[in-house]
């Protein structure tokens, strides 16, 4: 892949600020630059992360399912790519074995019949396919979960059934040696078309899963089951029903028990034409009863992934819309004490590439305490203007989303590419934009957040160092003019600071 490097002039100061804070920021072109590659999903251990990754094969015409391993720099050690033409495989999940294998959920798609099946597979530590096991059943099309159980075999979450009539979701437990069924149980929602959602499983063996079903008046609930050891159903319980986007449910177990659900909704329940789907977390406990639920009403959030970390806290990612009217879109965090206040949300937005953020599918906690998120990522192609395609994402930051101090007032901009091996990441906090640049008459300042500081102020320098400009920001700034118009027609610097520490510095050119 063409590496574009998109120069965005900062003064020292800032690159030492983010000394000390390790984050990484790297795109994969795993089959050909005219080729779509996604991560949808990450795991990480002591000594790196595991993506699973999907790119398009035959020409274009199927997806193939596949694993991408780094090591925790994010240097790529080898990828896999599986496909048995015709039949095209999707992985939904995978786990990490104690021997540092891998089983994977999904389903395998027969092209010439349009027919799916079910499988669990197993994946040598270097991502050789060991063993593979289809579950053919009319009433299973896709594993859409895997979980792990205390005794180590496995537990799978089927979604089937016939189109238009009915849908079911039926429970396995498979042996971690071979794939054979244990058990298998289909779950009594009581529902009849419930959809694609995640399980977890409990410390004492019992299993709890969360997913969306139809609602009266085109709304959409979602509900909560909880299974015994042997796939029993103990009980279900359905909660607030709304307008709503057909997102999957998510569900994690929390250390200290019980369980964090996670879901798209319309939390104002406002006419389906006006609605801006926002995020619901819950906090449950083992019998399904409410401890505490926060409703996310700002703003349009999208929830892609869900991880629980080693303190309890509970971080969330996906997706947000700009602040900014007609601004672009951006990835998204957000992470959560065990008792369900917001600590922090933070949006990281690609300004080089040609389209807007897609958001992170997955995140997880790395080793260090910091957060690595994956994806996919807009890049174009080399030797063809104006063409484009996506390709893996693996980007991660410190615990707290940031990497300078202070960037509860920013953005965090990632570049669609990075520079050569070992060089630095493209990745800088964005506290303002400056526009129109190129400017001919005043100078227009936003701030993505009211600015919190008291001793906060712009500066404008020219090409000579020589200040031109200043103005000290009240706390509650969100918006300046500057008067740019008369200036003469050259490149001058805009400079944000902190109490003498410079957080963001914009090149700015007055026509």
């Amino acid at each position: 892949m063409k590496k574009r490097i998109y120069l965005l002039f900062v003064f020292s100061v800032i690159t030492q600020l983010a000394i000390g804070q390790f984050v990484i920021n790297k795109s994969f072109d795993i089959n050909g630059p005219n080729v779509s590659d996604v991560a949808y999903s990450i795991l990480a251990d002591s000594s790196g992360f595991t993506l699973d990754i999907s790119t398009f094969c035959y020409d274009g015409q199927l997806s193939c399912g596949g694993m991408l391993r780094t090591n925790l720099e994010g240097d790529s050690l080898w990828s896999s790519i599986w496909d048995a033409f015709p039949a095209a495989f999707f992985t939904t999940n995978y786990i990490r074995a104690n021997d540092g294998s891998y089983y994977l959920s999904g389903s395998e798609y027969i092209a010439q019949d349009s027919s799916f099946s079910p499988y669990l597979s197993k994946v040598s530590s270097q991502g050789e396919r060991t063993w593979i096991e289809y579950y053919n059943d009319i009433e299973k099309d896709v594993a859409v979960d895997l979980a792990i159980a205390p005794d180590g075999h496995l537990i799978s979450y089927n979604l089937g059934g016939v189109s238009g009539e009915y849908s079911i979701i039926t429970v396995q437990k498979l042996h971690r040696e071979d794939g054979s069924v244990i058990w298998e149980e289909e779950v009594e929602t009581g529902l009849f078309f419930p959809s694609a959602g995640e399980l977890t499983v409990l410390q004492d063996s019992s299993i709890m899963l969360a997913y969306h079903y139809p609602a009266p008046d085109n709304h959409r609930g979602y509900a909560v089951s909880k299974l015994s050891p042997q796939g029993e159903t103990l009980w279900t319980r359905r909660f607030s029903e709304g307008h709503t986007d057909d997102y999957t449910a998510f569900i994690e177990a929390l250390p200290d028990g019980g369980v964090a659900v996670a879901w798209g909704k319309d939390s104002l329940n406002i006419p389906q034409q006006f609605k801006a789907i926002n995020f619901f977390l819950q906090r449950l406990d083992e019998e399904g009863q409410t401890e505490w639920e926060f409703f996310h009403r700002i703003s349009k959030r999208k929830v892609y992934g869900m991880t629980v970390t080693e303190n309890g806290d509970i971080v969330l990612c996906g997706w947000t819309r700009s602040p900014v009217l007609g601004g672009p879109s951006y990835s998204w965090l957000a992470r959560f004490s065990p008792e369900g206040e917001m600590r922090w949300e933070r949006s990281y937005l690609s300004p080089g590439s040609p389209q807007p953020a897609w958001g992170f599918q997955d995140v997880t906690e790395a080793p260090d305490g910091g957060l690595a998120m994956c994806g996919f990522i807009t890049d174009t192609v080399p030797g063809s203007p104006g063409a484009i395609n996506d390709n893996v994402w693996l980007a991660k930051v410190g615990p707290d989303g940031c990497l300078t101090p202070g960037c509860q007032d920013s953005i965090i901009y990632i570049t669609s590419t990075r520079e050569a091996a070992g060089g630095p990441a493209q990745i800088k906090e964005v506290f303002f934009r400056a526009f129109p640049n190129p400017a001919s008459g005043p100078l227009q300042v936003q701030f993505y957040n009211p600015v919190r500081y008291r001793s906060a102020r712009l500066r404008v320098f020219n090409m000579q160092g020589q200040q031109l400009w200043q103005a000290p920001l009240q706390k509650g700034t969100q918006e300046l003019e500057i008067p740019a118009g008369q200036w003469a027609s050259g490149l001058y610097l805009l400079q944000y600071e902190v109490g003498g520490r410079v957080l963001q510095v914009e090149k700015v050119v007055r026509e």
